[in-house]
């Protein structure tokens, strides 16, 4: 949007000290900073590779979009059919870019992020961190994030359950038992349809077969709530491989141990810790049970339970273990300090990493900015697996 008509819709003049315009929208006074208009002006013709370039561009093409009925938050996954409009009155699509514009610079680190997006190892991961950094500046749903087209919905559909004859388990309604020789997997499985298609179509811990558990591995799975982790990584990394799960919600193990159950051919390759990962071995917490979605809390909360951490380094030493090949983590906000437990394994082993970056707007800077920090042999990924705001993943591995 050229100047001249932003002066035509706004009604714009200078301010007495040089800095600012005054523009009039509606008979309303506003005080808009020159250097926005400046920013909006970008020639979005041009192909720049700079991150702030690039995150502009981004943003301004993005604000037009809005769903009619009512604002979706960040998590929510509208209807596929649900008609998207497009807001053509400049004055609204300036307001709200601006709006945007102002909080990625007042609530990001943007120079870490830029940083991190100059340090990413190809120029898909660029790609993806900038879509994942401007979908959390908007109050609802404007950037479509790449999983939210008709193909994510039409590999989902083919999915074949089978009804669950589960009993003595308490499940969440949509959970099915899923045969996943369908999928090309051996065994079962006890989850929803979604998160197996996650899991074992989309691979969401399988960075296009670059970062990848194989044969023989040896991984640590934090974070591995239901098993359906825990029954992908087995099935890569076969009879002769080991797959630690780290899971401390009681009430997640009943589904955990059934999905062993359902294969029984994992039962030596997969063994559960029931202990919350974190950067010490010392620390007293209390599970907020939320299924998926529970983390842990200083703070004792009403039917709550005492659990004790326990870090990967110190997992590692007492267990004796030989080697570790491939750690991934989902641990509900608690991912850089279980880095931080694992600061001797990452040195001495160099396993591939697969980290979630989605819990805490910080994580998006924080963790990447950690491993770049301590460990410059590891070259960085990023991608991402869902229709919303979560399951963004970190891959890494040394060079």
């Amino acid at each position: 949007m050229s100047e001249k008509l932003l002066e035509k819709v706004f009604s714009i003049k200078n301010d007495k000290d040089g800095r600012h315009k005054v523009v009039r929208v509606l008979g309303a006074k506003l005080k808009i900073n020159k250097l926005d208009i400046d920013k909006y002006q970008y020639d979005d013709k041009k192909l720049s590779t700079n991150f702030y370039d690039r995150v502009k561009l981004l943003i301004k093409n993005c604000t037009p979009y809005y769903y009619p009925e009512k604002k979706y938050p960040l998590r929510y996954v509208p209807e596929f059919d649900k008609a998207v409009k497009i807001d053509t009155n400049s004055i609204r699509n300036f307001i709200k870019y601006n709006k945007a514009l102002k909080k990625f610079y007042r609530e990001f680190d943007v120079k870490s992020l830029e940083n991190i997006y100059n340090s990413l190892n190809d120029n898909y991961s660029k790609e993806m961190y900038l879509n994942i950094i401007v979908h959390r500046l908007f109050d609802s749903i404007k950037n479509r994030l790449p999983l939210y087209y008709g193909l994510f919905y039409d590999y989902l559909k083919k999915l074949e359950v089978e009804a669950s004859t589960v009993t003595n388990v308490a499940l969440p309604e949509e959970f099915k038992i899923i045969d996943l020789n369908k999928l090309g997997y051996k065994g079962k499985l006890l989850y929803s349809s979604l998160g197996a298609h996650m899991q074992f179509i989309l691979q969401q811990y399988n960075y296009k077969d670059l970062i990848k558990v194989e044969d023989n591995d040896c991984v640590l799975d934090c974070g591995a709530c239901y098993g359906d982790s825990a029954v992908y990584f087995a099935s890569m990394t076969g009879e002769k491989g080991k797959v630690y799960s780290f899971e401390f919600v009681k009430e997640n193990l009943p589904i955990f141990y059934k999905n062993i159950e359902l294969n029984p051919d994992f039962k030596k390759v997969i063994q559960l810790i029931e202990r919350p990962i974190w950067s010490d071995s010392t620390h007293k917490f209390y599970p907020v049970i939320q299924g998926p979605g529970s983390y842990v809390s200083t703070v004792k909360v009403s039917n709550s339970y005492e659990c004790l951490s326990i870090s990967i380094d110190d997992f590692v030493k007492e267990n004796n273990i030989e080697k570790v090949d491939f750690i991934k983590m989902d641990i509900e906000g608690s991912e850089l300090a279980g880095l931080k437990g694992a600061y001797n394994t990452l040195k001495r082993f160099h396993p591939k990493l697969a980290i979630c970056l989605y819990h805490k707007k910080e994580d998006l800077w924080e963790i990447p900015q950690y491993l770049i920090k301590h460990f410059p042999e590891y070259e960085l990924y990023v991608n991402h697996y869902s229709c919303n705001y979560t399951e963004s993943v970190l891959f890494a591995r040394a060079k």
